[in-house]
């Protein structure tokens, strides 16, 4: 009886392992991907654009961070990241709006400093070569950062 019962155990432990990376493997196929800019292409992808522009100012290692990795390394997963994926995911505005990431985010790189980006990540809308909206860091949930950033979105729009 008692190694009936081992084996039982044994086999759901093994099966919710199972279970959790093939959620792991569909959740990697649904990651939200956005063009990165550099600071060569910044003046035509963005302040030369026809349509308002979004420009996410977070490197790689801020934009990558999920959920699970943060969980196991305590790094916390970012909002407004976490907002801006989701907002690009539902491809509402989508013909209407650009997103944009620019990657080489530093305080001591030139285009940082132009824009006065003290804090990563920075969200700015621009519209006719001009911020029209700055959201600064984090602080607050997921769903508060979606609300702020398509309050903004439809107020340009």
């Amino acid at each position: 009886m008692i190694r009936t019962y081992s084996r039982t155990k044994t086999l759901i432990l093994v099966g919710a392992c199972l279970l959790l990376c093939v959620w792991l493997i569909l959740q990697h196929g649904q990651e939200v991907k956005i063009n990165s800019i550099n600071d060569e292409a910044f003046r035509q992808e963005v302040l030369e654009s026809d349509m308002p522009v979004l420009v996410i100012f977070c490197g790689d290692e801020l934009w990558n961070r999920t959920t699970l990795s943060t969980l196991f390394s305590l790094r916390q997963v970012c909002p407004a990241v976490l907002a801006i994926k989701e907002i690009v995911k539902e491809e509402k505005y989508k013909g209407k709006l650009k997103f944009l990431r620019y990657a080489e985010a530093a305080r001591s790189n030139p285009l940082c400093k132009e824009f006065n980006i003290n804090w990563f990540p920075t969200v700015l809308i621009f519209t006719n070569g001009e911020i029209s909206w700055r959201g600064e860091g984090g602080g607050c949930t997921k769903e508060e950062s979606i609300k702020a950033i398509e309050k903004e979105i439809k107020r340009i729009l």
